[in-house]
């Protein structure tokens, strides 16, 4: 089907991604710009605006939601929809918001078209600017179609920008209203059983910086690192979700043919599924889940620590001397990265050369006995360097280049990870009595 090669490149893999996300963490470095806040915010206006001036003429579901926007399925809401000899009048509408002219956004190509051909229940809709200065913007698929074509995280996107909806502007909603019925209401049959078959199973894209901030606060913990565990119980999810895609086609056009040939082979299409098996003990569904309880107890017992050690901090008052490490280790760690992001290479011979095993370390200074950050600088080591370390300090370091060879990237996983390190030894510095032991750290580069 359609979905399933385009599904596949979604399916990130866990390991290091070409993305630079902040030096500073999810967290922190995010929050700290408002870019992570003002993101999530902007695509909650974007969704309110556009369910506000959907469900003036339909039906209208989420289908699903990220911090960039949300995807509503909507029904033509119509008196005679029941009695109606076509199958139900289904659209997705995508909504964005732009704050600016400057805000792009990227449509997935696998959203726009089917075989070459535009879906034409596919609209996108962007809402630009805020109170007086809102404006409104309609997309049809075929519209999207024409823009751009790039690459975008690891598939084809269609890269949408100011000058690619500005031709679209939408004065009257009843205007913009009347195209989305219109092209709902033009389409034959075959183009409502293409579309419903696109949409048996949604497409569901998710980053593991899609949690709330304090998820991805580097408290040490032991069971895991929180939007590690989520992203992976998702991504095993969603790949068993879309093993029905198919399953589901064959109810579909059972559900909704007038022929009965077409029926029975419907049935059959079923019965022979894969996800099916027909035993001793009778036709069933059957998808094994069996990492799924593993993960669950290890996400569990991560929301646990983690929950139990942030009231803590809160409790002991803590928490603004937790956090205000974060801003200047990242201005500290940015400044490093930007001399040390390539791997260095050391000469072992006259034809080869083996990557440096020198570790960035970290060098906190406080205050005489307080917890009041004086200095915090990180250099690179030799590996076999061994700090003396004052009463009043914290050194961490960590290898960058052991864990492969990727340029920058791989310099920018192995920060992140030490900025966890480092947090953790600040935490049993905070609570010297608390047995803190080894934690778990990003898996990944976050998005």
């Amino acid at each position: 089907m359609r979905k399933t090669a385009s599904r596949n490149k979604h399916c990130n893999s866990p390991h290091a991604s070409k993305e630079r996300p902040a030096i500073g963490g999810v967290w922190r470095a995010a929050m700290a710009q408002g870019s992570w806040i003002t993101t999530m915010e902007n695509g909650s206006l974007g969704e309110a605006r556009v369910r506000a001036m959907l469900l003036e003429r339909f039906w209208v579901h989420t289908r699903s939601v990220d911090v960039d926007g949300a995807d509503f399925l909507i029904e033509l809401r119509s008196e005679g929809r029941f009695t109606d000899e076509l199958s139900p009048r289904l659209g997705v509408v995508q909504a964005k918001f732009a704050q600016s002219d400057s805000t792009v956004h990227y449509i997935p190509a696998a959203y726009v078209t089917d075989d070459g051909a535009a879906l034409k229940g596919f609209f996108v809709i962007v809402a630009v600017g805020h109170e007086d200065k809102a404006k409104t913007y309609l997309l049809t698929a075929a519209d999207v179609a024409r823009l751009p074509l790039v690459e975008h995280k690891g598939s084809d996107h269609h890269r949408l920008s100011a000058k690619g909806w500005r031709p679209f502007q939408q004065k009257k909603v009843g205007k913009a209203l009347n195209l989305i019925e219109q092209a709902m209401l033009a389409r034959t049959q075959e183009q409502i059983d293409r579309f419903l078959n696109s949409v048996n199973v949604p497409d569901f894209n998710f980053l593991r910086r899609s949690l709330e901030p304090t998820w991805a606060m580097p408290i040490p913990n032991e069971a895991g690192f929180i939007p590690d565990l989520v992203y992976q119980l998702r991504i095993m999810l969603r790949s068993d979700l879309y093993a029905f895609d198919d399953l589901l086609t064959g109810i579909t056009s059972l559900l909704t043919s007038d022929d009965a040939d077409a029926c029975e082979k419907a049935v059959a299409s079923i019965l022979d599924d894969p996800s099916v098996v027909d035993d001793a003990n009778g036709v069933r569904f059957v998808r094994s889940l069996d990492r799924i309880p593993l993960l669950a107890a290890d996400l569990r017992k991560a929301i646990e620590i983690h929950n139990r050690r942030l009231r803590k901090l809160r409790r002991k008052k803590e928490f603004t001397t937790f956090e205000a490490l974060a801003g200047p280790l990242s201005v500290d760690h940015k400044a490093f990265y930007a001399k040390h992001k390539e791997p260095k290479l050391v000469r072992v011979s006259p034809n080869s050369q083996r990557l440096s095993t020198e570790r960035a370390e970290t060098r906190i200074v406080f205050e005489p006995d307080t917890n009041r950050i004086k200095s915090v600088e990180t250099k690179l080591v030799r590996a076999s360097s061994a700090p003396v370390i004052g009463p009043d300090e914290i050194i961490k370091s960590r290898a960058l280049w052991a864990y492969g060879f990727e340029e920058g990237p791989t310099t920018w996983r192995e920060m992140h990870r030490l900025q966890f390190e480092v947090f953790a030894e600040f935490y049993r510095r905070i609570f010297p009595k608390e047995k803190v032991g080894i934690c778990k750290l990003p898996l990944s580069l976050a998005e």
